[in-house]
């Protein structure tokens, strides 16, 4: 198989809605012939990271969620080897700089910064491996 005819198997993991329906019209701009998967809940994201399920080849996570956050699956997906290799970029809405430590420490590729700049979000989307 080519690399352009390559299916990327997206997975968004976030809680606000608002939020999930700007990331998932940016990703729609960028690319329709992906699937992605959108999950409103860390809890109910690590079922179906850990289910019966195909791996997504990409994650867009929110680092903070309630109950379970982003980091706390970071952590789950580098202590199973199969799922260590799905690329993740991590989303947060804060420039905490506590939220970046814990997102590098648990392996994010790339720390985005949502609503800070739709711009440089749109860039961030753009050089994920989309197309």
């Amino acid at each position: 198989m080519k690399e352009a005819d390559r299916v990327l198997r997206i997975l968004l993991i976030e809680d606000d809605a608002d939020d999930a329906e700007l990331t998932l019209y940016a990703l729609r701009r960028y690319t329709d012939s992906h699937p992605v998967l959108h999950i409103d809940d860390g809890e109910k994201a690590l079922a179906y990271l850990f289910g019966d399920h195909e791996l997504p080849s990409l994650i867009l996570l929110d680092l903070k969620m309630p109950r379970v956050d982003g980091v706390q699956i970071l952590r789950e997906l580098n202590l199973a080897p199969a799922r260590r290799r799905i690329h993740v970029e991590a989303l947060i809405s804060t420039r905490d700089g506590r939220h970046y430590l814990q997102a590098c420490n648990a392996r994010a590729g790339t720390i985005v910064i949502k609503h800070d700049d739709q711009t440089q979000f749109d860039v961030t989307l753009q050089t994920c491996e989309l197309n």
